[in-house]
């Protein structure tokens, strides 16, 4: 838009020299002098708005908007915390600019980037990890703030700090937590939980199968089947991702095949026959494209009553996004 602004503008001058020609003179002056004083005005009164009232015109200051807090937190906030305490380590949230890291190294001396980790209270809050509530100091948005006080999982100190937006509303909290007392069995029942697949009769191929999955937090079972890589459903929280497709009639298999989101997986296909007999076959997939398809070939053509895949993202941990796009039994 800024490339359009110049021949705007002499377009917009040509046009209005041109009006101006079917005038007299002293019209001419007159207009002229008319307009001149306007336009003054208006680039004044936008470059006063401008200076003053910029930060206020979009109040979305996350990831999706104006990315705001990168001198509030690393030319202000960052470097005095450390100075106060020589002993903590900043546990800082990236969720809301894109690339902070480059924040940290304009901002910030080398020793003082070496005690700044980026790290989202998530991370936290899905796994027990190392938590010591005198060495470690989180700077976390508004949203994780409030997430952390009503997850149940830990007990937070009173901020610190807290660095307001511009419209004064709190962005960001420094604080101290640590984990409550039953913290290993509140994790375990979310594990189970996650672990928990969901029952949905479905007609495949003309056959009726139940179709139990891992939960979905987007898309369905239809999006898997429809042949349309464009739909797809995503796991809510699971890595493995677990799919199991229960026939009402045994039917063959040669073959298993799903389109995916883009990540290296490992695949684990545990196929059932109608004897009960449990063969497995697992496969690993590394270095794909976007959005890649597999295949995993079974050795041999099998009669079977029950397809269970478990599909894993290699290098995530839980809870993780796995997406899928179609699956195909032939």
């Amino acid at each position: 838009m800024l490339a359009m602004v110049i021949p705007v503008t002499l377009l917009a001058i040509i046009g209005l020299d041109m009006l101006l020609a079917f005038l007299s003179h002293s019209r001419q002056r007159f207009i002229t002098v008319i307009l001149g004083v306007i336009l003054a005005i208006s680039s004044l009164t936008m470059t006063r708005y401008a200076i003053l009232g910029d930060p206020l015109w979009f109040r979305d200051y996350g990831l999706y908007g104006m990315q705001y807090g990168a001198q509030q937190l690393f030319g202000k906030t960052i470097p005095a915390l450390p100075d106060r305490d020589p002993h903590i380590i900043l546990r800082a949230s990236p969720t809301w600019a894109n690339n902070p890291n480059s924040f940290a190294s304009f901002f910030l001396t080398p020793v003082q980037q070496r005690r700044v980790e980026f790290i989202n209270i998530d991370a936290y809050r899905y796994q027990r990890r190392d938590l010591d509530r005198q060495r470690d100091v989180f700077i976390m948005t508004a949203g994780e703030y409030w997430l952390a006080q009503q997850s149940g999982k830990s007990i937070l100190s009173p901020p610190e700090q807290i660095i307001p937006y511009p419209y004064g509303q709190a962005g960001f909290y420094v604080v101290r937590l640590e984990y409550v007392a039953n913290i290993d069995e509140i994790l375990a029942a979310e594990r189970a939980e996650r672990q928990r697949l969901i029952e949905i009769p479905y007609t495949l191929e003309g056959q009726s199968v139940v179709v139990a999955h891992s939960p979905f937090d987007i898309g369905s079972v239809p999006d898997l089947f429809d042949g349309e890589p464009l739909t797809l459903a995503r796991g809510f929280e699971a890595n493995p991702l677990v799919i199991e497709l229960r026939f009402t009639s045994p039917r063959p298999l040669r073959q298993v095949g799903l389109i995916l989101g883009s990540m290296d997986l490992d695949l684990r296909v545990i196929v059932t026959t109608p004897d009960g007999e449990v063969r497995t076959f697992n496969q690993s997939y590394r270095g794909l494209p976007p959005d890649p398809t597999v295949y995993l070939d079974v050795p041999e053509l099998l009669i079977v009553q029950q397809v269970r895949l478990e599909i894993l993202q290699v290098g995530v941990y839980e809870p993780a996004h796995v997406h899928v796009r179609e699956v195909m039994v032939k």
